[in-house]
């Protein structure tokens, strides 16, 4: 585990390192990529360690956009995992008209801790911005797709999905913004199985391209894998970097 977050880590920092010098050669800026790095260590009484790390890259078209991400968190005590998540995603968004855009997205990840062996989860939608202010954005997005996932100490599923997904972010000032994501996950195939996603977070920047994150994250799930339990949520510092 210690070997992939390291790889991960520098991947994420040589990445930002080759954006940053080709940003000053380029005429017209239409991406942008932010990395964000966990890291928490506790000694004495109590003996573990936290790091976590992630990257998130988007190119704009005229109508159409790209937006990439990838990352990784692990945590051990004593010399014992104790967590170890992996996840990626890439998702293509098309503009319709000023404020509605349709959407197809596909994602993978990776949570042994929760349950999760392998899960690759595809959907298409439509979405719309309902409030765009100076100071509010409010966003909806609704569709349906397709999941294959491997649960641990469970036989591999496949299933008819729809999924319901909210962001609002809220300007405190220029240079800290407050955010409230809710995602919602239904199982056409096995209804009681719906999952639930939301986090709360508060950014504030300290220079042009650095910032500090504040977050809470909750994850619900309604039919867990045997033995796990349906709740868990992360509480997070972090160290943004944009570009």
């Amino acid at each position: 585990m210690k070997n992939k977050l390291r790889f991960i880590t520098a991947a994420v920092f040589l990445s930002n390192l080759f954006s940053a010098a080709y940003g000053e050669d380029a005429p017209a800026k239409k991406w942008s990529e932010k990395a964000q790095l966990t890291y928490l260590s506790a000694n004495g009484n109590t003996k573990s360690s936290t790091l976590g790390a992630s990257n998130e890259f988007q190119y704009n078209w005229t109508r159409a956009a790209l937006d990439l991400t990838a990352g990784a968190l692990g945590s051990q005590s004593k010399e014992e995992v104790t967590a170890e998540q992996y996840f990626a995603a890439e998702k293509v968004s098309w503009k319709l008209t000023a404020r509605n855009y349709a959407f197809e997205r596909t994602g993978w990840d990776k949570n042994r801790f929760a349950g999760i062996a392998n899960r690759i989860d595809a959907s298409v939608g439509l979405g719309r911005e309902l409030i765009k202010t100076k100071r509010n954005d409010l966003i909806l997005e609704l569709g349906g797709g397709y999941v294959n996932e491997q649960r641990v100490k469970a036989p591999r599923e496949d299933f008819s999905s729809g999924r319901a997904y909210s962001k609002y972010v809220f300007a405190i000032s220029p240079q800290s913004a407050f955010s409230q994501d809710a995602e919602y996950l239904h199982n056409f195939e096995h209804p009681d199985g719906y999952r639930v996603n939301a986090e709360t977070a508060l950014v504030s920047a300290v220079s042009t391209h650095m910032s500090l994150k504040a977050s809470y994250l909750v994850k619900y799930v309604n039919q867990p894998a045997p033995t796990f339990g349906k709740t868990d949520t992360l509480t997070s510092m972090a160290l943004i970097f944009n570009y």
